[in-house]
């Protein structure tokens, strides 16, 4: 039984660490204690550079969503080993890395009595920044149509003068 335990252990390890334990004719209670030493030492290591990241975290290039993810992702990583991360430093975090395209939104959210949740923080920015793409978008297909070098000529039809009606519109409803 000991000897299934150890290879279970083994196979789960990286190899440099399993390098670092690695020790012939050893018990799986030896393994295992060792290795408890080896991660539980480093736990605070990891919350300072999780946190450290955490604090530090921009969006950058990103969308909204992998900026949040990543962020969620930090926060999982650092509750998973014990340290609980505020929801208030969460919201404050993620808004201090945001781009300056998101500064009146995240002013706006910073200004919230109280200050709204991570999620809520997360709907308001998704929010703002689909409409900042719809509004790219409007403004690339409204300049490319007016500009003077466009491969898109403008026609104009002469009404015809056989009709009572003017460009089309004949008054009324319908026919």
């Amino acid at each position: 039984m000991d000897s299934i335990v150890q290879s279970w252990i083994y196979g789960t390890l990286s190899t440099s660490l399993l390098h670092m334990i690695f020790k012939k004719q050893t018990i799986a209670y030896e393994i295992w204690t060792n290795l408890e030493k080896i991660l539980r030492d480093n736990k605070s290591t990891k919350v300072i550079h999780l946190d450290r990241e955490l604090r530090n975290i921009t969006l950058g290039n990103s969308n909204i969503t992998d900026y949040c993810n990543k962020i969620k992702s930090l926060v999982d990583r650092l509750e998973h080993i014990d340290a609980k991360v505020l929801e208030t430093n969460l919201v404050a975090y993620m808004l201090n890395g945001l781009s300056s395209k998101f500064r009146y939104v995240a002013i706006n959210i910073r200004h919230r009595d109280p200050l709204p949740s991570f999620w809520d923080a997360i709907s308001i920015l998704l929010c703002e920044e689909q409409q900042m793409l719809q509004d790219d978008q409007h403004e690339v297909s409204f300049t490319h149509s007016d500009h003077p070098s466009s491969q898109n000529a403008l026609t104009v039809e002469a009404p015809n003068t056989n009709n009572n009606f003017c460009g089309g519109y004949r008054g009324g409803r319908g026919g």
